[in-house]
């Protein structure tokens, strides 16, 4: 049995820092599959209810991602900047240029996932997801970007009959699936377009494009939308909101 720490910390914050100690130091490497509660509770001599409720901590944070049957792991995907605030890419295109969007489906199909796309999502490696990927154009614009989506068939079987030209997805969710999309984890990098969107996002080979992959959870703290996508530079801004919790009222935008 390892001893905890002899601080004034309660036993669950000492186990989430020892398990963020051992990521920072790569110790717990990207899809690694870290001790099942049981484990803990022997190598530590604590009990389950403590073990369940640092793990909880880390999963809210994005931390670990909790696959089930198979365990709980460090996720592949590395989580940057949690959303203060969800909006869409309407929304966005309305506030940044005053402007109105729409979008073309690409596929909207059931496909059985890679296992970055079945961690992200806490799904078994034989559960399918629906595959949904549109052309976002902005008006007088013209095409901005590729959303590509990914959400479990199980949970939303009845996507496949709506129409996500004409509306919202996250619209369609939290009035027909009764999810509501509570925070999110965004990565946010660049990179050179990938050749199967070179013609449709009228760009050469090798042009600068941006890159947003991202996970939603929903309002019980459940992963259920994983997203990987592809916007131009220089016809799509991305905003952050970004709240100062030690300073109620003070925001600030970039």
């Amino acid at each position: 049995m390892i001893e905890m720490e002899n601080t004034q910390l309660p036993l669950y914050l000492q186990l989430v820092s020892r398990i963020e100690e051992q990521i920072n130091y790569g110790e717990l490497k990207p899809g690694q599959k870290i001790p099942s509660e049981s484990e803990f509770c022997e190598m530590y001599g604590i009990s389950r209810t403590t073990v369940r409720q640092a793990l909880h901590d880390l999963a809210t944070r994005g931390k670990v991602i909790r696959v089930k049957g198979r365990g709980t792991f460090i996720p592949k995907f590395i989580a940057r900047k949690p959303f203060d605030g969800l909006t869409g890419f309407s929304r966005e295109v309305n506030y940044i240029y005053n402007k109105r969007s729409y979008s073309k489906v690409l596929c909207q199909e059931i496909i059985l996932p890679d296992e970055k796309i079945s961690q992200m999502l806490g799904l078994k490696n034989d559960e399918a997801v629906i595959k949904l990927q549109r052309a976002r154009y902005i008006t007088d614009i013209g095409v901005a970007g590729v959303d590509t989506r990914f959400l479990p068939l199980i949970r939303f079987n009845g996507l496949l009959d709506e129409n996500l030209e004409k509306n919202s997805l996250y619209e369609i969710l939290i009035s027909k699936f009764n999810t509501i999309p509570s925070r999110a984890y965004s990565e946010v990098s660049g990179g050179a377009c990938p050749e199967e969107f070179v013609e449709l996002l009228e760009l050469n080979p090798r042009d600068p494009v941006t890159v947003f992959r991202d996970v939603l959870f929903d309002q019980n703290e459940i992963p259920f939308d994983y997203g990987e996508n592809v916007y131009r530079i220089d016809r799509y801004t991305y905003r952050i909101e970004i709240f100062d919790n030690r300073h109620p009222g003070v925001n600030h935008y970039s």
